[in-house]
């Protein structure tokens, strides 16, 4: 794939994976391009449900009913605001690649809207979503802070359940999650995350490490900053179930941009954030009705980033601009989730 298409995908890493036999593939079975194998081992069981190549169209629409579930629990009691705001990114060219890739994906954000649903009436079962959702793609892992709704102890307990389960699968397949890692290639036209300049750049390039450092600091000290700007001020209201999925939002996106780069359909994972941004952007305090709306400015303009670069046109200086507002919207939604959260 990185010889056929150089210009959409960049391999990562020059080294032979550690495990060239991962989970006995080195491909997916009956994949047209012979793409490698990058997907917890737990997929590969479909095969023993008898599920194969042919029964792709069944198991899409599968992934496309379990996504309209989750967006189902999300939209429960939302406003009208955030009806239409919602409606924005679910129509969005990001959210539609999500749906047209049948990405498994799809799954998780069933997974991290039920655990958000359960999480104010059964945390275990709450806990046990979220559990399920990273054994499927290892990222929403960062779905436990949902349970920053509880006590502390409770939620410690909670927390180090779920992370203490995380740490012995990752230990036990650390060489397959590595080859992962290796396998999964980075599309700096189709993403987001603190290294997508400096791929788009390319690493032959002289700016493209001037460009990988200059994003790593930001993605650093934008957290070190957001809990600056936040250390003494009061929580801003907030409802209780907007506010879960605010944080599982919050947490998702901030989590995949700091892997570096990050396929555009994770955007629908940005849904979760539109009910408590939407009740914020109204509210009474003026500084966290500000942050709310410029959050939801940079969500959609991220979320539709994919047609403004379309509708830009091959021109250079229309191109160039595009490209440099779709970096600074999604940039800026980065450095908005972490101070509302923080």
């Amino acid at each position: 794939p990185s010889a056929d298409y150089p210009h959409l995908l960049v391999n990562t890493r020059a080294a032979e994976p550690l495990a060239p036999a991962f989970y006995g593939l080195e491909h997916f079975p009956g994949a047209p391009f012979r793409q490698r194998f990058n997907q917890t081992g737990i997929w590969l069981h479909l095969r023993d449900l008898g599920i194969h190549e042919a029964d792709s169209t069944a198991v899409g629409l599968v992934l496309l009913a379990a996504y309209a579930l989750g967006l189902w629990w999300l939209a429960a009691g939302i406003d009208r605001r955030g009806a239409v705001l919602l409606g924005g990114l679910v129509l969005s060219p990001a959210a539609l690649l999500a749906v047209e890739r049948g990405t498994t994906d799809l799954s998780v954000f069933c997974l991290l809207a039920l655990g958000g649903v359960l999480a104010g009436r059964r945390p275990l079962a709450a806990a046990g979503a979220i559990a399920l959702a990273f054994w499927l793609k290892l990222f929403p892992l960062a779905g436990v802070v949902v349970f920053l709704r509880e006590s502390r102890a409770r939620a410690l307990r909670l927390g180090f359940a779920v992370l203490a389960v995380a740490a012995v699968y990752c230990a036990w397949n650390f060489r397959d999650l590595v080859d992962i890692g290796y396998k999964t290639e980075k599309g700096p036209h189709t993403s987001y995350g603190w290294n997508v300049l400096a791929l788009h750049l390319g690493r032959h390039s002289p700016w493209a490490q001037p460009a990988r450092l200059a994003g790593l600091a930001f993605a650093i000290g934008s957290i070190a900053i957001a809990l600056a700007l936040t250390r003494r001020r009061p929580a801003p209201p907030a409802d209780g179930r907007a506010l879960d999925f605010f944080r599982i939002g919050a947490a998702v996106y901030a989590g995949t941009y700091l892997l570096g780069a990050s396929w555009d359909y994770r955007l629908i994972f940005t849904a979760f954030l539109v009910p408590q941004l939407a009740l914020w952007s109204g509210g009474p305090d003026e500084s966290v009705r500000r942050w709310a709306r410029f959050a939801l400015l940079a969500l959609l303009v991220s979320a539709w980033s994919l047609a403004i670069k379309a509708w830009a046109g091959d021109a250079a200086p229309s191109r160039i601009t595009a490209r440099a507002l779709e970096e600074l919207a999604k940039g800026s939604l980065y450095f908005a989730c972490l101070t509302l959260f923080a």
